[in-house]
């Protein structure tokens, strides 16, 4: 079996024994690449969840480095619902911000969205950069970000994996 192999940017195309291929049966940061043949999941350019096989080709690699490859049909959907909920929230963030860009050198508060597990509620504080996702834009103020929460709570649920 050949495959690509990268380390720390630098890759180099090996070819595997089928024992050391079966042992390339790899477990990264929780994520499974499997072994030549099997099936997987991956989310299409159109969002339709595709099927594939290993065959250890570059689309492969690429799709597995890219975080684009998954075990089973409803991981990848999971994956894709989280997208389009970080895209939809994002949008209206955008809209409600009215050309707003968030900048660190500015004396105006902003405010981001989170989830206080303490209170079981989504809550909209000054940022913080150690506290919050940034996947979600800021708000330029509490009033939109307190919108947001109160618009999308189905898609923050999803995005903060709150169920």
């Amino acid at each position: 079996m050949k495959t690509t192999i990268t380390i720390n940017g630098v890759s180099a195309e090996v070819t595997l024994t089928p024992e050391q291929a079966e042992l390339f049966n790899v477990n990264q940061f929780g994520r499974q690449r499997l072994a030549y043949g099997k099936e997987y999941f991956h989310i299409r350019g159109d969002c339709i969840i595709g099927v594939a096989n290993e065959r250890s080709h570059i689309d492969d690699t690429n799709r597995f480095n890219r975080g684009n490859y998954f075990l089973s049909k409803e991981a990848a959907q999971a994956h894709e619902n989280h997208t389009l909920a970080v895209f939809k929230v994002n949008d209206r963030i955008d809209q409600l911000n009215k050309g707003w860009k968030m900048a660190w050198n500015t004396d105006k508060a902003f405010y981001a969205i989170y989830y206080s597990h303490d209170i079981s509620r989504f809550e909209a504080y000054p940022f913080n950069v150690n506290q919050f996702s940034l996947l979600i834009k800021s708000a330029s103020s509490k009033a939109i970000a307190l919108q947001i929460i109160d618009e999308m709570e189905a898609e923050l649920k999803v995005i903060f994996n709150i169920t």
